[in-house]
């Protein structure tokens, strides 16, 4: 059996696959109308010349045969890769810690005794313990009660 050789003139099925394979390979015959016309007859020349075979627009065993190596070469070129997006997740925060109250202030030591003070302080009799006030307002008011009593007393007065 004779190899199948198309050239311009030739219709058919077999014209349409090439003209489709023309395409595919980047060679625009023109219209995919399965008719080897001019403009087909013109690509395959563009592809013959391109791939060093002899330039005669005739596709035979050759031209044939370098277009399947062409096809196969630029289909395992032009499977695409599936793309992986990374997955970006967002970073945790360190829990937060309760923050500690600031410590109170330690309350400013007392005046040093002098000896007329001392000698006063002995003087004077203990004063009666006071009840414990409830609240905070009234252990202050007690307090400044106590020390005006004290006070009084030291001056002479009733």
């Amino acid at each position: 059996m004779a190899p199948i050789m198309l050239a311009k003139g030739a219709r058919g099925a077999r014209v349409e696959a090439l003209q489709k394979s023309l395409v595919a390979l980047g060679f625009n015959p023109g219209r995919v109308d399965g008719v080897f016309g001019p403009k087909t007859e013109g690509a395959v020349k563009r592809f013959q010349k391109k791939l060093g075979l002899q330039v005669d627009g005739i596709v035979g065993p050759k031209t044939r045969a370098a277009m399947k190596a062409m096809q196969e070469a630029a289909a395992g070129a032009v499977k695409p890769k599936p793309v992986v997006k990374p997955v970006v997740l967002p970073t945790p925060k360190p829990p937060v810690k309760p923050t500690k109250p600031a410590p109170k202030a330690a309350p400013k030591p007392a005046a040093k005794p002098t000896a007329a003070m001392a000698a006063k302080l002995a003087a004077k009799p203990a004063p009666k313990p006071a009840a414990k006030p409830k609240t905070a307002g009234a252990a202050a008011t007690s307090a400044a009660k106590a020390i005006a009593d004290a006070a009084k007393k030291a001056s002479g007065r009733k």
